[in-house]
């Protein structure tokens, strides 16, 4: 960076006036020069002390100014370091490993904590192994081409997705006939396309029943949302349930009179409540006192991991969840990008989830 003259010219601000007139002529003044001086690349400008020692000024009234040139996206100021005047052009040549597109649900991000901490850690890992992430957000109904087209114009090398649901299909094939690879982390149930990284729960499932069976809990009732369930892994949880020696029974839990159903659900003993992700979710956000009642009143699990909680505030309440890490997930993601091991056909590298018992949701969980 270059550094400019060592001498400021006389702005004649130094002589008797009124304040809001030497601020006035000092913004003139700085606004000159640095238009002056402004190359296509940043800079090194006068500190604000420099210019408040060079005119005999306070520096209150030159810190003025200088936020007046920072509004203008003149200059811009290091904290304990120095003031930079800003370029004219945005064209840092940057290298990048790759750019990996990240489609990203609205709705999953808003409604899941467990969603945001994989976009979230994988984009940190991404970045600091020398990629370049480009998230995408997307509604459901822009599911297909008009995904696929905001995915080319970010000019995207591959794609991870998700949780990939069934309505991905028509995206990856569009960008499958364009050259850019796709790579699918699947989080239960059935895929669409092939996965790569596969997170199992069902181990921590099992440790979770059998401490229920060991604090005396009989049978377990298993809650989801009565629209778009899956039934595999309803079984999943149904089978596991009676191998640990709990009956099991499943309830749908419907868009509306939930109070009903969740007041019938309060009047069971000894028994524990598993929650889907969706059904969690449909609680919290539609009946939150309630969902916060059960989770008092119940041993309860959240088998799919945390949920996020939207105007309501989340009470010292306790609950058993299912939780996976992300952090060394995303890492793995991004080690086998560089190595290109991520290319290879094999079996779903598998990653276990673990159980965390009796644990504060409010240390999990996310108010929104």
């Amino acid at each position: 960076m270059l550094i400019l003259p060592d001498c400021l010219p006389d702005p004649n601000v130094a002589k008797p006036g009124g304040a809001r007139t030497r601020s006035a002529a000092l913004h003139r003044l700085l606004r000159k020069i640095a238009l002056k001086h402004q190359r296509a690349q940043p800079r090194t400008f006068y500190s604000l002390r420099e210019v408040a020692n060079s005119f005999t000024l306070p520096t209150s009234l030159v810190a003025r100014v200088f936020s007046l040139l920072e509004e203008e996206g003149l200059i811009g100021t290091i904290r304990g370091s120095r003031t930079v005047l800003h370029g004219r052009r945005y064209d840092r040549h940057l290298h990048a490993r790759g750019i990996l597109g990240l489609p990203v649900s609205v709705f999953r991000f808003a409604a899941f904590a467990d969603y945001r901490a994989f976009t979230t850690q994988l984009r940190r890992q991404l970045r600091r192994r020398g990629f370049m992430p480009a998230a995408i957000f997307f509604e459901r109904h822009e599911i297909g081409s008009l995904l696929a087209e905001s995915l080319f114009e970010a000019k995207v090398d591959t794609v991870v997705w998700f949780s990939p649901g069934h309505e991905c299909e028509k995206t990856v094939a569009i960008l499958r006939d364009a050259g850019v690879r796709s790579i699918g982390v699947n989080d239960g149930g059935l895929s669409p396309i092939p996965c790569r990284y596969e997170i199992r729960r069902e181990k921590a499932l099992r440790t979770l029943l059998r401490a229920w069976r060991g604090a005396g809990l009989t049978s377990t009732i298993l809650l989801v949302e009565a629209r778009g369930h899956s039934h595999s892994n309803d079984e999943t949880c149904r089978v596991a349930s009676e191998d640990e020696g709990l009956s099991s029974e499943i309830v749908l839990l419907p868009g509306t009179h939930l109070s009903r159903v969740v007041t019938l659900l309060s009047r069971k003993e000894n028994r524990g409540i598993l929650l889907k992700r969706s059904a969690a979710a449909l609680l919290a956000l539609r009946e939150p006192q309630l969902f916060w009642r059960l989770m008092q009143t119940h041993r309860a699990g959240l088998i799919d991991g945390p949920i996020s909680v939207l105007y309501s505030e989340i009470p010292p309440v306790s609950a058993d969840l299912i939780t996976v890490d992300w952090k060394t997930l995303a890492g793995s993601i991004v080690s086998d990008l560089i190595s290109q091991a991520a290319w290879t056909k094999a079996k779903p590298l598998p990653f276990q989830a673990e159980a965390q018992l009796r644990v504060p949701l409010n240390r999990f969980c996310h108010e929104i």
